[in-house]
C-alpha cells in the first residue's frame, strides 16, 4: 500500500479533531473509498491515492463535489468545507469517467451494443449540473438514485425529464435513443394540495 494510503488510516493527531476531515470518494460503479486527510492538504494527494488504489489514470476521471469539478491544488478548507453546511465531518466526492479523445475514436461503432457507455448531464432547477457515465443498456434508476444521493433529496420528490417528457426508472438510454452529452432535467415534483388561509 502506498504511503498516502497508510496516512489516511492514522487517527486524528495532536492538532485537535478539527485538523482532519473524513472524505468519501464514490465511483460511478457505487464503490466507495474513504480517506482521512488534513484540512490543509491539497486534494491532489487524495486524487493520486484514489487513482493508485483503483488502477485508473488520473487524466481519465474527474473528481466532483456538489456537481462541480475539483482541482488538485484545492484543499478541503479552501474549497469543500467552506462551501458546505456540514452536520458531520464527512464529505462525499463523486467520480466522473472522462473519455480520451483518441480512445473513443478507436472503438468500433457499437450500434446497440450493451457495453457501450454514454455521458449524461443531470441539471437541477438551481442550475447545478451533475455528470454521469452509464452503459446504454443500464436502467435510468441507477442514475436517478445516484443523483438523489448526491443531492441529498428523496427520489420521490424529483421528476426526471428528457425532451420535456417524464422518465421512467426502468427506461434505458438505448430505449430513449439518447446521445452522448444529452441533458436530463431534475425538477422538484409538485404534489397537489390546498393552502389554508
Amino acid at each position: 500500500m502506498s504511503a498516502a494510503g497508510e496516512e489516511d488510516k492514522k487517527p486524528a493527531g495532536g492538532e485537535g479533531g478539527g485538523a482532519h476531515i473524513n472524505l468519501k470518494v464514490k465511483g460511478q460503479d457505487g464503490n466507495e473509498v474513504f480517506f482521512r486527510i488534513k484540512r490543509s492538504t491539497q486534494l491532489k494527494k487524495l486524487m493520486n491515492a484514489y487513482c493508485d488504489r483503483q488502477s485508473v489514470d488520473m487524466n481519465a476521471i474527474a473528481f466532483l463535489f456538489d456537481g462541480r469539478r475539483l482541482r488538485g491544488e484545492q484543499t478541503p478548507d479552501e474549497r469543500v468545507v467552506r462551501e458546505s453546511n456540514l452536520q458531520e465531518e464527512q464529505l462525499s466526492i463523486g467520480i466522473l469517467h472522462l473519455k480520451n479523445e483518441g480512445e473513443e475514436e478507436k472503438k468500433p461503432a457499437g450500434g446497440e451494443g450493451g457495453g457501450a457507455h454514454i455521458n449524461l448531464k443531470v441539471k437541477g432547477q438551481d442550475g447545478n449540473e451533475v455528470f454521469f457515465r452509464i452503459k446504454r443498456s443500464t436502467q435510468l434508476k441507477k442514475l436517478m438514485n445516484a443523483y438523489c444521493d448526491r443531492q441529498s433529496v428523496d427520489i420521490k420528490s424529483i421528476a426526471f425529464l428528457f425532451d420535456g417528457r417524464r422518465l421512467n426508472a426502468e427506461q434505458t438510454p438505448d430505449q430513449l435513443e439518447m446521445e452522448d452529452g444529452d441533458e436530463i432535467d431534475a425538477m422538484l415534483h409538485q404534489t397537489g394540495g390546498s393552502l389554508s388561509a
